[in-house]
């Protein structure tokens, strides 16, 4: 894709939203929201999880009608009913959730919304296989174009995803969460492929919770809070306390802060594990101790997780509280009380389709049932006790999950994860996709959780996280674990420097604005 030459940015707003108004049943899910980005800008929207970013978002798309209010593009009064208009209008957005098809290939599903046709109604392969190299140059990636994205990482499809996004033409560019699994490295490319794009005249509308990259990248920004817009600044005339205090009103943010050293034997040790890519390894635990894995995509350091968790077969030595144990299959870890949190909620965690009482009962079936069968009435009430400890905010026990925010999806699969009682419990991404006081909420369970004596490892692609959260800190690079020690003796740079094999020069400084 031939990059525009850079332009300067103009007065009239590229888009505009006016008084936008949206109601579902007994919920005002907007109201009077006004919004606008010029041209060339960097606009990001922020807000806690259900605070209306969702339902903005699909109205630009053309996915939802407002009840009340007008948008704008280039000052000239559009209708959005459908997203056939939004492509029209030169809108684009790539949602946080994948929509690619796995089984065609990576070409494919770039140019997916607008396959060439050649002679004889065949499909014109050389200029999908262009398009999809143009499209991917723009963001550094470089993937076999006829591989089946299925066979692809999460992290691969997130980036086909924004891909088929700029290959369709969209003059405004909305990106909702576009990092959400991306690793420090590919998210810091990918910023500096967003700030190009708005240099060269197309406006980028950000959904990000990653604050410190919404201060680096961004020019201005919007908070909405439950379904209002509360205030528009210049980054440079603002700060992230006086942005997370705008999302959050008066509620008063967890603490933070490691939990102090282990005490006694590990609780879970693995000894000289081979086995998925990674090894050999010699990994442990303690009671009360949070052990946080880093590593960039590749690493290892989800494997590790998935191995103690008897999801992938590997050689070696794992044992519970000094006792060996065997893990033929991920029944043989949840009876030996290790519990695995999987990365991504919707594919690998959660039944969306499931209620949340029926969903948590799933973690441990004993407390409710009676001679093997299940009673709703203590499915009801054992969901309760989650739903309450955890601070789940659902309509009703009842209530589909799919349709709850992300970071209540994420508390009623910790949820789920606690009901079966664990020792251990492993951690993939915990916070991946929640706002700014669910991930402090996540925070300070967690915290909770060591504090009782619990063995937590967490493995994270957000730096910042492990340095907050964990006790020690183990960096993997290649399968293989490069240094391990306190949490207080590294920082953001020295992190990098250890899992990318290189200096990370400025890191603890901050990228760009701040």
């Amino acid at each position: 894709m031939e990059m525009p030459v850079a332009v300067e940015r103009g007065d009239t707003p590229a888009v505009e939203l006016r008084g936008i108004s949206k109601r579902f049943g007994g919920v005002q899910a907007l109201r009077d929201v006004s919004f606008s980005a010029v041209r060339g800008e960097v606009h990001a929207i922020v807000g806690e999880n259900g605070a209306g970013k969702s339902t903005l978002i699909k109205i630009l798309a053309g996915a939802y009608r407002p009840d009340a209010g007008q948008v704008f593009r280039n000052g000239t009064r559009i209708e959005l009913s459908s997203p056939a208009d939004a492509s029209r209008a030169g809108i684009t957005v790539v949602h946080q959730e994948l929509t690619l098809l796995p089984d065609l290939t990576v070409a494919e599903n770039v140019s997916a919304a607008s396959l060439p046709i050649a002679r004889f109604g065949v499909i014109d392969r050389r200029t999908v296989d262009r398009r999809a190299a143009e499209a991917l140059g723009v963001l550094g990636a470089t993937p076999d174009l006829h591989q089946p994205v299925g066979e692809l990482s999460l992290p691969q499809q997130q980036l086909i995803e924004i891909a088929r996004g700029l290959a369709m033409g969209g003059e405004v560019l909305v990106l909702d969460e576009p990092n959400s699994a991306l690793t420090a490295v590919e998210t810091a490319a990918l910023l500096d492929v967003v700030r190009g794009l708005a240099a060269t005249g197309r406006t980028i509308i950000l959904i990000s919770h990653r604050l410190d990259e919404i201060f680096s990248v961004c020019d201005r920004v919007t908070v909405l809070r439950d379904g209002e817009s509360r205030g528009t600044w210049a980054i440079t005339e603002t700060t992230i306390p006086r942005i997370i205090q705008t999302m959050i009103g008066n509620v008063e943010m967890p603490a933070s802060g490691q939990t102090g050293p282990a005490s006694g034997a590990p609780q879970l040790a693995l000894r000289q594990i081979t086995g998925g890519g990674v090894g050999p390894i010699d990994l442990s635990v303690g009671g009360g101790e949070i052990v946080g894995l880093v590593g960039l995509e590749g690493s290892g350091i989800d494997t590790i997780l998935r191995i103690a968790a008897g999801v992938v077969r590997a050689q070696g030595q794992v044992e519970i509280a000094g006792r060996p144990i065997r893990l033929r299959h991920v029944r043989d870890a949840i009876d030996n009380g290790i519990v695995y949190l999987p990365p991504d909620r919707k594919s690998e965690g959660l039944w969306l389709d499931y209620s949340v009482e029926r969903n948590i009962a799933t973690g441990n079936l004993a407390p409710v049932r009676s001679r093997g069968m299940l009673l709703p009435a203590l499915v009801r009430s054992h969901a309760w006790t989650w739903i309450r400890r955890l601070g789940i905010r659902a309509p009703s026990p009842s209530f589909a999950v799919g349709g709850l925010s992300g970071g209540n999806q994420q508390r009623v699969l910790l949820g789920r994860c606690l009901a079966a009682e664990p020792k251990v419990l492993l951690l993939s991404d915990p916070t991946r996709g929640v706002d700014v006081l669910a991930k402090a909420e996540i925070h300070a369970l967690i915290r909770e959780l060591a504090a009782r004596g619990m063995a937590i490892c967490l493995a994270s692609s957000e730096f910042e996280q492990v340095l907050e959260i964990a006790d020690r800190i183990v960096c993997m690079r290649q399968g293989r674990v490069i240094a391990e020690g306190p949490a207080a003796q590294f920082t953001k740079a020295s992190l990098l420097e250890n899992v990318g094999g290189y200096v990370a020069r400025g890191m603890d400084e901050g990228r760009g604005r701040s």
